[in-house]
């Protein structure tokens, strides 16, 4: 973590000593990606159902019967 103290009024040059500086951080770090988390998330967004009130059909036929 860095901080970096910039001028209130963004003026160029040096500060004053009695001069109130803003203060800013800056974070520096790597993003790791949880592989296994995102595949088991990606497996529950592939799911749906198909439902019908026709009991006659099997599922075969329903999955292939367009709409």
């Amino acid at each position: 973590m860095k901080t970096i103290k910039k001028r209130e009024a963004g003026k160029k040059g040096r500060p004053l000593k009695n001069e109130k500086l803003k203060t800013c951080y800056r974070i520096d770090g790597i993003i790791k990606v949880n592989d296994a988390f995102v595949l088991k998330e990606m497996e529950k967004m592939g799911l749906f159902i198909l439902a019908s009130n026709d009991i006659s059909l099997s599922p075969e036929v329903y999955i292939s019967t367009p709409f």
